[in-house]
């Protein structure tokens, strides 16, 4: 090997050692970056296909994830009002979950079936809270309700009208009953118990005119 191309090999080596040690000392002191501006961020697997995008998109400001199969099955979004949602679908696409909070406070949980069709309603509104139970057509058939001290649970029909009441109340009078309506709404047979423990009981006709009482 002649003089010449020796030094050129030699200074090739240094060269692309020297170049080696400043790219390391360069991405080192940009990453990790303290600082990214970007509207979306992918997240891939071992192949390349997405699995998880956190974005901003008409609005508002997502983090959606699927799984194996690429499916959608949660997301996370914030949208420009404030209103804030987190929900869960099944393999079918369906929502089956979400959760919800508005800016004014009120919250709610709602679990849905197969057919996307709210069955359980969870909420909070200040100091009241209440638990709906909903049929296959999304009727309101039970209901747990707290108003401060004062509770309430009701029945209702395929209508969603209130066919059995059980209320306990702390309104100055402390008390308990308990109520059969018709399908007008109207109170039929009602059972209380007042905050000194006399039970009464009370039965009017449709017009609401007492016909029985006890005692």
């Amino acid at each position: 090997m002649d003089p010449q191309t020796r030094l050129m090999l030699v200074l090739a080596v240094v060269l692309g050692f020297g170049g080696g040690i400043c790219g390391d000392l360069v991405i080192r002191s940009v990453w990790p970056p303290k600082h990214l501006v970007t509207q979306r961020l992918t997240l891939i697997d071992d192949s390349g296909a997405e699995r998880a995008a956190f974005e901003f998109h008409k609005g508002h400001v997502s983090l959606r994830m699927t799984d194996d199969k690429f499916r959608p099955r949660a997301e996370l979004a914030v949208q420009d009002n404030g209103l804030t949602e987190l929900g869960f679908t099944d393999d079918f696409g369906k929502a089956r979950a979400k959760l919800s909070q508005e800016t004014n406070g009120f919250t709610s949980l709602e679990l849905s079936d197969e057919n996307g069709k709210v069955r359980t309603a969870l909420e909070l509104a200040g100091g009241d809270t209440g638990l709906e139970l909903r049929d296959r057509n999304g009727v309101r058939r039970a209901a747990l309700e707290l108003d401060n001290d004062n509770g309430q649970i009701a029945l209702r029909d395929l209508k969603g009208n209130a066919r059995v009441l059980l209320a306990a109340k702390d309104d100055g009078n402390p008390s308990g009953g308990f109520g059969l309506l018709d399908k007008n709404g109207k109170g039929r047979v009602v059972i209380t118990v007042n905050g000194e423990d006399v039970v009464s009981v009370t039965v009017r006709d449709g017009a609401g005119k007492t016909v029985g009482k006890l005692p």
